[in-house]
């Protein structure tokens, strides 16, 4: 087997934050954390460290609910908004492309 020529790919954690329903205003785009693999970063998407990162920021008398590898959270107003972990290759920026 010839690994000569492999191409060395690291897997990024992204978060990605929206209120539901969405608007273009609330939805953003934030790099987490490097992984070697893509079985590692899935794992790290579901990591109580992940969870518990976002959570912090999360004040009184809102509803928590993990669900895969999200957290939905709801607002004592009813506003619910979503913190989504999802798993890219490096090659990958999910913001789209850059404006020049």
């Amino acid at each position: 087997m010839n690994r000569g020529n492999a191409v060395l790919v690291t897997w990024i954690v992204w978060s990605h934050f929206f209120y539901v329903p969405s608007d273009s205003a609330s939805d953003s785009w934030r790099r987490m954390r490097p992984y070697d693999t893509q079985d590692t970063c899935r794992a790290g998407t579901l990591s109580d460290r992940m969870r518990d990162d976002m959570m912090r920021g999360v004040g009184r008398g809102h509803v928590i609910d993990v669900k895969d590898s999200a957290v939905h959270v709801t607002a004592p107003d009813g506003a619910l908004f979503i913190d989504a972990f999802i798993c890219y290759p490096d090659t990958i920026d999910p913001r789209g492309p850059k404006a020049q």
